[in-house]
């Protein structure tokens, strides 16, 4: 949040007709300062930041406030972090007590080049000088979970926002995520974001990973469907309830809405391997492998080093009887990943198909071992 102008006139005024004009100039552009970002066009915004910079007519805790609150508009409007950067730095330059501007460079560092240390150092600064803001736990929450994959910290800070700001709901869901993701605990995940969606009910992403905790959590595939519907009509360009979906429809046995689905998350977001992945996975569903084919082609074009679009695609033409090439997609898959038995014990079939028993006998006994793990 932009700060305002702390006193009700934050220039010199002087007497005089063009000290009178100057001083009317600045109150517009301090309008314009102050104003929350999206309010007025970002750069009418930045150049009411830059005139009160420029004029010299500012005293420095002012000063300040007109670097944080352009570093703002640059962070949140055009997303230009380098800019943003140096304008918090000024703004601490100028008064080293603005803890706020030490949480927004720290959050800028985060965002804007994933320095993840420069933030938490930044964030903790912002959280030693005032420990009664919760969105500054919220921030440095977000830096250890989605940052530093560090739960346990992440869960502590979500806490302390949640204990500070009861009604937040961003960091009921963030904390959800991390009970999801970080400890597979699906039942706390769903609470918290069954409360973040009674807080923000039109906060989409919370349906979605609701979604997601009652699909990969409970096998609930109806109530995952429900929410990965509401999560759609509150955000219809994201690409990833539609994704969600589609997993739902398919473990429900529906790959034809799947399939759509997979289509429509593939509009919105091209460069996604999984849904090509679990786009072809479905079309075998219905036979159609030649397209199982070509997605895989695709998702392993995405993601060359994963092991799965090769194994995906030699089923696909084990399935239509080209034992050679299934054969040799098997292998680049366990080349790139030996430990999934499902590919050794396919590509015997398809060495028995071939009539090579021995190749076949020596997969099912690896097959088997790696099974029994």
């Amino acid at each position: 949040m932009k700060q305002a102008v702390i006193a009700s006139v934050a220039f010199v005024v002087t007497l005089g007709a063009a000290s009178s004009v100057l001083a009317q100039s600045l109150e517009q552009q301090w309008t314009y300062c102050n104003a929350a970002v999206g309010q007025y066009p970002d750069e009418v915004e930045i150049g009411g930041c830059t005139a009160i910079i420029q004029s010299g007519q500012v005293d420095p805790q002012n000063m300040a406030i007109a670097y944080f609150n352009r570093g703002i508009t640059y962070a949140d409007g055009p997303r230009d972090f380098v800019r943003a950067i140096a304008d918090f730095t000024s703004a601490i330059q100028l008064n080293p007590q603005f803890a706020d501007a030490y949480a927004r460079r720290g959050a800028a560092y985060r965002d804007g080049q994933q320095d993840y240390a420069r933030a938490l150092a930044d964030l903790d600064q912002a959280i030693r000088m005032d420990g009664s803001d919760a969105l500054h736990f919220l921030a440095r929450g977000n830096v250890y979970w989605y940052g530093l994959n560090d739960h346990v910290r992440a869960i502590a800070d979500f806490d302390r926002s949640i204990q500070l700001n009861p009604q937040g709901a961003s960091a009921y869901a963030q904390r959800g995520d991390a009970y999801q993701y970080g400890l597979s605990d699906y039942q706390r995940a769903i609470a918290d974001y069954d409360r973040a969606i009674q807080l923000e009910p039109t906060l989409w992403s919370a349906f979605f990973e609701r979604g997601h905790a009652h699909h990969w959590g409970a096998n609930d595939y109806v109530r995952a469907i429900a929410d990965y519907d509401q999560a759609i009509r509150l955000s219809p360009q994201s690409w990833q309830p539609y994704a969600g979906r589609a997993d739902s429809y398919q473990a429900s046995g529906d790959a034809v809405r799947a399939i759509a689905d997979f289509d429509t998350a593939l509009r919105l977001n091209p460069n996604n391997a999984n849904a090509y992945r679990n786009r072809g996975l479905a079309r075998q569903t219905t036979r159609d492998y030649a397209g199982a084919i070509a997605d895989a082609d695709q998702a392993e074009r995405l993601a060359p080093q994963d092991w799965g679009p090769p194994s995906d695609r030699a089923d696909a033409h084990l399935a239509l009887g080209n034992y050679q090439q299934a054969i040799t997609d098997y292998t680049r898959s366990i080349a790139l990943d030996p430990s999934q038995a499902w590919n050794f014990s396919h590509r015997a079939q398809a060495y028995e198909a071939l009539g090579d028993t021995a190749r076949a006998e020596a997969d099912r006994r690896e097959a088997a071992r790696l099974g029994s793990r």
